[in-house]
């Protein structure tokens, strides 16, 4: 993956290919689009970027990497696999509610991502997922949770969240925190993690 050139202009860019590949898919959106949504000439546009692939490979790879240094951030504060499970489910949820876009992309277009791209960006999704097993199953040895299978829960929950991005309005009738803390509990409920409360969830019957 290179490395953009022209910071100040670099944002400007990236917003517009992420906006244009999640409501045109990458092979749906030309160079002269990207250009045009950022105001400038097509052949400009190489001035600050080598090619419509370097672009999405940017999106794709950082977007994964991002998601890692939040989880990392929201573990500082756990300790016990369940404190450490909330944490990541709460982390999870809050960061495809806000990155719906780049998530979008992220997932649609793995298959247009080329090497050495695509297997990084492979590598740091199984990251992502071995921090989540790796939770489980130490609940699961410290008898705090009840599951057989740590990887297929993890691929379970983590789908779960991930479907935030599809579908979440922050003008909905859930805020996004209270939205993060019902899917806390819905993981805990999955993994039949102990419960020091078991607070109502709270929420309004429409649809957010």
């Amino acid at each position: 993956m290179g490395a953009m050139k022209t910071p100040g202009r670099k944002s400007d860019i990236r917003a517009a290919a992420i906006a244009l590949f999640a409501e045109r898919g990458y092979y749906g959106t030309s160079m002269a689009d990207i250009a045009d949504a950022v105001h400038i000439r097509a052949s400009s546009l190489y001035n600050h970027v080598q090619s419509k692939h370097e672009l999405l490979a940017h999106i794709m790879v950082s977007c994964q990497q991002d998601l890692l240094r939040e989880h990392g951030a929201a573990m500082s504060g756990a300790h016990t696999p369940a404190e450490q499970l909330s944490a990541s489910m709460r982390c999870h949820v809050r960061f495809h509610a806000t990155h719906q876009r780049e998530v979008l992309v992220t997932n649609r277009e793995i298959n247009n991502l080329e090497d050495p791209d695509r297997t990084m960006l492979t590598q740091l999704r199984r990251d992502y997922v071995s921090r989540w097993v790796a939770i489980l199953e130490r609940g699961r040895a410290a008898g705090d949770f009840a599951i057989s299978h740590p990887r297929l829960t993890s691929y379970a929950l983590i789908d779960m969240g991930m479907g935030v991005a599809q579908w979440y309005k922050a003008e909905g009738p859930v805020p996004l925190e209270e939205l993060a803390e019902h899917y806390v509990r819905l993981a805990r409920r999955a993994v039949a993690a102990k419960e020091t409360t078991a607070p109502a969830d709270g929420l309004p019957e429409e649809d957010n």
